[in-house]
């Protein structure tokens, strides 16, 4: 099976909620309708329609997937559904992971709210009375014009973040929406890190696992295939290398020493080779000459 990226655009505006997945789990506000040839800025209202379509429930934004992994290094642990060693009462465990995520989302809360007092994010909404409540501006569509909220309004504002709504000194807000590219500006992205293999297949790009970039290295001879012509590595050049390295003894930690050859591929092929593949060429050595030489527990 095959992995096909598909280019999928970030919003323009994102819900508040969105905002706060983005900023505290890195959960990027996509688009999905643009891949359809839909345009949030020729029907902006898209969204919102769908939002009250689902009676009554809480809109959740389409984004990307939080791994478990993530979860994981901020404390919160992986989710009790999806955790291999959880035990057969995990249905009584969401409660208390669900308390500990909340409680995380509630710092970007704050966080969010001072960079909209501040001025540092812009957002916009549909001006409703002051004297309609929270809840009553989420519970149908008005069919009110968007306006820009000035940031002094914030002082004074009580948030609904997953009904999208506030109410302050004059004015209620509903279907409020922040500027994305405020929201990465402040939040920045985190660094790029190599995760695989990407080939380009007519106008596709595809995102190659271990096991078909073993059979491309199998289908070298073979004058065409699926995924097209092969890339040009010299696996024995690699493994020589390895070898002029071995002499003055391999790095004690494996880890260290993937990233090296991942840079001597770079410079000597002019491409970058995925982790995963230098895993797989490395490991033998691993095994025979530094793993095999550690002292074994007797006890």
């Amino acid at each position: 099976m095959l992995t096909v990226l598909v280019p999928i655009p970030t919003s323009d505006y994102c819900f508040l909620s969105e905002a706060v997945l983005y900023a505290a789990l890195g959960r990027l506000p996509l688009d999905f309708h643009a891949v359809d040839g839909w345009d949030e800025r020729e029907d902006p209202d898209y969204q919102e329609r769908i939002a009250f379509d689902w009676k009554g429930s809480i809109y959740e934004p389409g984004g990307t997937l939080v791994s478990q992994k993530t979860y994981e290094e901020l404390g919160i642990g992986p989710h009790p559904a999806y955790d291999p060693n959880a035990d057969p009462e995990w249905p009584e465990r969401i409660g208390e992971w669900s308390a500990k995520l909340d409680h995380l989302l509630d710092n970007y809360r704050l966080r969010i709210l001072n960079l909209l007092h501040d001025g540092q994010l812009g957002a916009r909404g549909r001006k409703l009375p002051d004297t309609v409540s929270v809840d009553d501006a989420a519970k149908g569509f008005h069919d009110t014009p968007w306006d820009t909220i000035p940031s002094n309004y914030w002082a004074t504002a009580r948030l609904d973040w997953g009904l999208h709504c506030a109410q302050g000194r004059g004015a209620t807000y509903r279907s409020i929406k922040i500027v994305t590219s405020d929201l990465f500006r402040e939040f920045p992205l985190p660094a790029p890190q190599q995760a695989s293999e990407v080939v380009q297949v007519g106008d596709n790009f595809i995102l190659l696992d271990d096991t078909t970039i073993r059979a491309r290295r199998h289908e070298r001879s073979a004058p065409s295939g699926l995924l097209g012509r092969p890339p040009l590595i010299n696996w024995t050049e690699f493994h020589v290398e390895v070898a002029a390295r071995l002499r003055d003894g391999l790095p004690s930690k494996q880890e260290s020493f993937i990233s090296e050859m991942q840079e001597w591929c770079k410079k000597r092929w002019g491409r970058e080779v995925g982790r995963s593949t230098v895993l797989e060429k490395i490991s033998p050595y691993y095994d025979r000459f530094v793993r095999s030489k550690k002292p074994k527990n007797n006890s």
